[in-house]
């Protein structure tokens, strides 16, 4: 957290209350419409887990 200004912390603090509706499906943002992402896993348990997590969420399309 020393890395970190009392604005920067704020903002993120911010901008993650904001995007709460989103995490909890409530609302859709198209902040990543159109965006390229990539995720990279320190080992194949962190991997297989996330996509536990994503198969059921990507079926039902509301990924």
């Amino acid at each position: 957290m020393k890395d970190f200004s009392r604005k920067e912390i704020d903002y993120v603090l911010d901008t993650a209350e904001k995007l709460e509706p989103v995490a909890r499906g409530e609302e859709r943002s198209r902040l990543l419409d159109g965006k390229i992402i990539a995720l990279l896993f320190l080992n194949r348990a962190q991997e297989q887990g996330f996509l536990l997590k994503l198969l059921p969420r990507d079926l039902e399309g509301r990924f």
